[in-house]
């Protein structure tokens, strides 16, 4: 079995300040990060981030809508929960950064090399190892961001894996590497504040497209309702995906984009 998550073990991996809650079961860790904000989750006037993970997710949330499986202590099922003091324009990039950030703590830890599939999936082996889910929460007042979260769900051992999704995800354990979740945790939080504390800058942008496992692939996206066929040339500044097609090149800035088969 693996080791237990461990809220003294994660803190005395992680660099940072932050607040480290283990739960033992949840219906997601982003919603209970919604329920800690409702209920005035605060601890100054420069509020500590707070990351929430838990051994199993009974209703594991993933972007669009669909579910996350969340087999007992099987992943790392985690949120971070900031409290920007920033535009949300300034904070949009978060998503990326935190792709990002999942590869830097992979690659501290083994000898693995993720890439990341536009917007915010982590592949190995051409395969899903990570997804990740921002959230945004405004005050009903006025409007404003005034929370982020970020839900970062990675399979690390064969068990993660159903049935249903073992021929398109993988898993840390299946590409030969077992590792600490705890120390995991600690390094993906750590390398994420650090590119969060950058967002503006965009220091994660070198990095992200270093990893951009989409380039040169003949993707299909969908834009306003507009399904869009093109090879991927790599990713804008602001993290919009960029494609060639017979129209000439087009920008997608939100969105999803499937890989067309070679005999499609």
């Amino acid at each position: 079995m693996p080791e237990k998550l461990s809220t003294q073990s994660i803190r005395a991996a992680m660099a940072s300040p932050v607040a480290v809650e283990v739960l033992e079961s949840v219906d997601s860790t982003n919603t209970e990060a919604k329920r800690r904000i409702a209920a005035g989750w605060r601890e100054s006037e420069q509020p500590t981030p707070l990351l929430l993970l838990a051994e199993t997710q009974t209703g594991g949330r993933g972007r669009l809508g669909r579910s996350f499986s969340s087999p007992q202590g099987a992943g790392l099922y985690m949120s971070l929960l900031l409290f920007p003091d920033r535009s949300p324009k300034e904070v949009l990039a978060i998503t990326s950064a935190a792709a990002v950030a999942v590869c830097l703590a992979i690659e501290s830890l083994t000898d693995l090399r993720p890439q990341i599939k536009w917007v915010n999936d982590v592949y190995l082996s051409d395969k899903k190892l990570c997804g990740i889910l921002t959230e945004g929460v405004t005050d009903p007042a006025d409007g404003r961001l005034s929370a982020m979260i970020v839900g970062i769900g990675v399979n690390c051992t064969a068990a993660s894996l159903p049935p249903e999704v073992a021929a398109i995800a993988t898993s840390l354990e299946r590409e030969g590497a077992l590792i600490d979740r705890n120390r995991l945790a600690a390094a993906i939080c750590d390398r994420l504040l650090t590119l969060y504390g950058t967002l503006t800058e965009g220091d994660w942008l070198p990095l992200y497209r270093e990893r951009s496992w989409l380039d040169g692939q003949r993707v299909t996206c969908t834009r306003d309702g507009e399904r869009i066929e093109g090879v991927v040339l790599g990713i804008a500044e602001d993290g919009a995906l960029l494609l060639a097609t017979e129209e000439g090149t087009v920008r997608i800035a939100t969105g999803e984009a499937t890989v067309r088969k070679v005999n499609e």
